[in-house]
């Protein structure tokens, strides 16, 4: 059956489409949409939307203490490369109360991909937000952000958000 005669919210559309939007290149086709979803399942923690999307259930990396040079940050950029690799879902988080201009606190964020070349994630705001930093890009200035996304180092990662999110491949409910 052709993806465009089932219902939009039918479970299996949606983890067709989140699987074909969760590539940088196609940010036209799925950003509207997702910027949809994520209206509906704002209600929701950040595990919960990824189970109630994909249909699998979810991992937490709690980023807070994890130091540059650390086997726990290795083990990080290992697991953003294969949710990238795999198309895997990747939500972070931010803490409430903790501010960098540009970024929302106590939101909940997309990681669209990882460079392990330049170590840059880059990160989508489902809210689509345009900011210009008042100088450098950085911890004190915030971000350029296009549409909601923008790049981040990955050390500058860990000191904005909470935690990270990632997809697993164990259906939900079990």
């Amino acid at each position: 059956m052709a993806l465009e005669s089932k219902p939009l919210f039918h479970p299996e559309v949606l983890r067709q489409q989140v699987r074909a939007f969760n590539l940088p290149e196609r940010v036209g086709d799925w950003q509207p949409k997702l910027q949809h979803w994520a209206s509906i399942y704002d209600k929701f923690n950040s595990a919960r939307t990824i189970e109630i999307l994909d249909g699998h259930q979810t991992r937490m990396v709690p980023l807070r203490g994890i130091q540059p040079g650390t086997p726990q940050l290795a083990a990080l950029r290992k697991d953003l490369n294969v949710a990238q690799r795999e198309h895997q879902l990747v939500k972070a988080v931010t803490p409430t109360g903790k501010k960098t201009p540009g970024i929302t606190p106590g939101h909940a964020y997309a990681i669209l991909g990882f460079n392990n070349e330049t170590d840059l994630v880059h990160v989508w705001n489902p809210h689509g937000n345009n900011f210009t930093p008042k100088g450098p890009d950085g911890l004190q200035n915030g971000y350029r952000t296009k549409t909601g996304q923008f790049e981040i180092p990955l050390t500058d990662f860990l000191r904005v958000f909470r935690d990270v999110i990632f997809e697993t491949q164990v259906p939900a409910g079990r």
